[in-house]
């Protein structure tokens, strides 16, 4: 019976040994079809995305839907995710750090597709019918279709109290447009999140793209507490210099005072204008200008952008790889 035993076992280590010896040039193999599979899967719905982007049509927004349902079912793959965590018990893999690397990475996408398709293809679906919406919204101020920059240009410019309130609203009125098909993206999203082990969709992507949850929480507290103090101060600072401007006071100051929809950038309450020094610049020919200086060439870049604004085009700045 020991020798039986032990003959088992060794067996056993046997078959383990090989394994782990061939595993991976499995994992070699596997992701060489993983990249001759995504690679243009992954080009052609980035094309798509941008596209979209660009134009604002409808049909674009559905074609690019259509090619991220086709990305997507790549990660899907239940068959390909059972062999990724396979390899990943492999020893010689664990002894590669480039390679088990690039397993964790793939590990990470599957890992976050690995629900019922059709709930994919829905969550996708909807999440471009939001963007199309953003991307066709203008806001209007008496009647007149405004763009995004028009907008901050005149919270930036305007002295009126009654303008800005109108401006800095009409750019809120989004809200009403998206709201109940974002509320049901989020719901679909952590309900799927819940379904693979995580709290939320939120904590999921976080941690599949490895950041941790409560250590991120935790710094930017820090960074709440160590900044307080001074912004405080300077917030002051704009306040009573923006209660003077709009004849205000600070204490009936509204957020379309502060020059910003979102009062992401400060307001203007010093003498100096640094937009004056850019007003007979040329951006784009500089920015080229400036790469070909330290030895990259944009050219290619430039010649596939769309760099000014045109009715339905998406308004936020993006850039697709």
């Amino acid at each position: 019976m020991k020798k039986f035993l032990c003959l088992v076992v060794l067996s056993m280590a046997g078959v383990s040994s090989l394994y782990a010896k061939n595993c991976k040039d499995d994992l070699v193999s596997f992701i060489s079809a993983f990249e001759a599979k995504v690679d243009p899967a992954y080009k052609n719905a980035a094309g798509a995305s941008y596209k979209a982007k660009i134009s604002g049509k409808e049909s674009d927004y559905n074609r690019s839907s259509e090619l991220q349902v086709e990305l997507v079912s790549i990660y899907s793959n239940k068959d390909d995710y059972k062999k990724i965590k396979e390899m990943k018990t492999c020893a010689d893999v664990k002894k590669d750090p480039d390679l088990k690397r690039r397993l964790d990475l793939i590990s990470n996408l599957y890992t976050a597709n690995q629900i019922d398709p059709k709930k994919l293809e829905k969550m996708i679906k909807l999440q471009t019918e939001i963007e199309n919406k953003f991307s066709l919204f203008r806001a209007k101020v008496n009647g007149k279709e405004l763009t995004d920059n028009q907008i901050e240009d005149l919270l930036k410019n305007s002295a009126d109290s009654k303008e800005l309130e109108a401006a800095w609203s009409a750019s809120k009125a989004i809200g009403p447009v998206v709201a109940s098909d974002v509320k049901k993206l989020v719901l679909m999203r952590n309900q799927a999140a819940r379904e693979l082990g995580f709290k939320n969709y939120h904590q999921m992507m976080l941690k599949l793209n490895e950041q941790d949850p409560a250590e991120i929480e935790k710094l930017f507290n820090e960074l709440d507490v160590l900044t307080r103090p001074a912004y405080m101060k300077l917030k002051q600072e704009i306040d009573l210099a923006l209660s003077k401007k709009y004849n205000v006071p600070v204490n009936k100051l509204e957020p379309w005072h502060y020059q910003n929809r979102y009062f992401q950038e400060a307001p203007q309450i010093y003498s100096i204008d640094l937009d004056n020094y850019y007003k007979k610049v040329d951006i784009a020919e500089t920015a080229e200008e400036y790469f070909d200086g330290i030895g990259l060439n944009i050219d290619e870049i430039m010649d596939n952008s769309d760099l000014y604004e045109k009715k339905g085009k998406y308004q936020h700045a993006c850039c697709d790889n």
